[in-house]
């Protein structure tokens, strides 16, 4: 029985690519796989078992042992290894060298994205760049070692550019430098030690992009192009065919239909279920805040919702009553003075949206959806960003998909569009409660909540 057990769930973990980790970020999903593969593993080795020993007598108990211990050690087991992996990755263990084409804004802001997750396991090592006028780098020759070469600190490089009228300067930030033109791209693989390349480059045409594809092959790294070359997709690529002919499905909206009565319904219970358990702590708040400055207990704004609609979304006031008088509609800032003393503990905490769950109840927003911005907002980023208004085909949401992936506050609108349009795209009930527990564990760790 062990041994039926035991080739059971391997076979189980490798069919369901359990064994694939390409890179290691222990979460909610894999939890899920490895919960729902267990089980289904520990079923077929009761079947195989039967079919095997036809007169083999045990206590179902074992079965239940097995299945629970499996559950839990595989899952710690898991959990352990992933935190190694990361402290290894975040002090340059088993790191991957990654080179950047295109020193753009988009190559840059990539740069710094690595750079504060070291756990991710990737190193930049400089960037590739037609367009520029740059000191030559210091060819990787002249280090003895890799070791020797990781040990400079790589000096930010001038980078300039033709801008039509006149040449436009910018620096390479986040410490890092300009290697050379696409040109010497498979130069630079090799002497630099490349093992995965990144394409930023938005603007390159079909034949540029193939080209630097073409470059990258003849030294067999690792490819990666930023989906910004396709910015009118926020979802992966599907094929699918017409009569024989094959078709790119770029969008595909999953809310419609049954799925929309689910959701208001889950959205029903849970908002009313929140809404009668925390009554106490609610009350306790408003108190506070009535003892803590004048002014109303609610905060009440205007925002954007399903179709574009205005309501009213109903919130605990953080700030004094007069905030917005002097310098009208602005976003929060960190430290930011109009700030009251319980409303910075209500911020710190996201405390202060637990009111939004009556706009859901009345059917206003939705538990998970895009954040509502308000409608002066709104018409600026309609202007400047595709797809925007994309995002009101669905309720807002009290919490969403681009706020439990650092999205929140004044942080990059057009990067937030990405992440609410990917979740109107790829709606579940599962990702749903996936994005709530995700929600409540960042109250007591985010700290860019202000």
């Amino acid at each position: 029985m062990f041994v039926i057990q035991v080739i059971t769930l391997l076979s189980m973990f490798f069919f369901a690519r359990l064994y694939h980790r390409q890179r290691s970020q222990f979460g909610i999903d894999e939890v899920a796989t490895l919960f729902s593969t267990i089980s289904v593993g520990t079923f077929m080795s009761i079947a195989f078992t039967s079919l095997i020993f036809n007169r083999l007598e045990y206590s179902r108990w074992i079965v239940v042992y097995a299945w629970l211990l499996t559950v839990v050690l595989v899952t710690w087991g898991r959990f352990l290894q992933t935190a190694l992996q990361r402290f290894l990755r975040a002090h340059a263990i088993g790191a991957d060298r990654v080179l950047i084409v295109g020193a753009n804004e988009i190559g840059r802001t990539m740069a710094e994205r690595i750079r504060r997750a070291p756990n991710l396991g990737y190193q930049v090592v400089g960037f590739v760049d037609n367009l520029v006028e740059q000191q030559p780098a210091p060819p990787a020759a002249e280090w003895e070692t890799v070791g020797d070469f990781l040990a400079q600190p790589l000096a930010a490089s001038e980078v300039t550019r033709e801008a039509g009228n006149g040449d436009e300067s910018r620096t390479a930030q986040a410490g890092v430098q300009v290697l050379g033109p696409i040109r010497d791209l498979e130069a630079i693989i090799d002497g630099y030690g490349i093992d995965e390349v990144i394409i930023a480059l938005p603007d390159a045409s079909h034949a540029e992009l193939l080209d630097i594809i073409s470059r990258c092959h003849r030294e067999k790294v690792s490819i990666k192009v930023f989906p910004d070359v396709f910015q009118i997709m926020a979802s992966e690529l599907s094929i699918g065919h017409l009569d024989g002919l094959p078709l790119l499905t770029v969008r595909d909206i999953a809310l419609r239909g049954w799925k929309l009565t689910l959701k208001r319904a889950v959205d029903v219970v849970f908002s009313a279920l929140v809404l009668i358990f925390l009554s106490p702590f609610l009350l306790l708040i408003a108190l506070l805040i009535k003892l803590d400055s004048p002014g109303p207990v609610f905060y009440c704004q205007e925002r954007m919702g399903l179709d574009a609609r205005p309501f009213q979304v109903i919130k605990f006031r953080t700030m004094r009553a007069d905030a917005e008088a002097e310098t009208g509609p602005v976003w929060a800032r960190p430290n930011d003075p109009r700030r009251t003393r319980v409303g910075r503990f209500l911020r710190r905490f996201s405390l202060d949206e637990l009111p939004q769950f009556i706009n859901v109840l009345l059917g206003q927003m939705s538990v998970v959806g895009p954040r509502p911005e308000r409608p002066v907002f709104v018409e600026e980023f309609r202007q400047s960003i595709p797809r925007y208004m994309d995002r009101h085909s669905e309720k807002a949401g009290i919490t969403g998909w681009a706020q439990v992936n650092g999205m929140r506050g004044d942080t990059s609108i057009w990067e937030r569009t990405k992440y609410d349009l990917w979740y109107i795209e790829n709606w579940s009930l599962l990702l749903d409660f996936k994005i709530i527990l995700k929600t409540v564990l960042k109250m007591f760790t985010d700290r860019n909540a202000y």
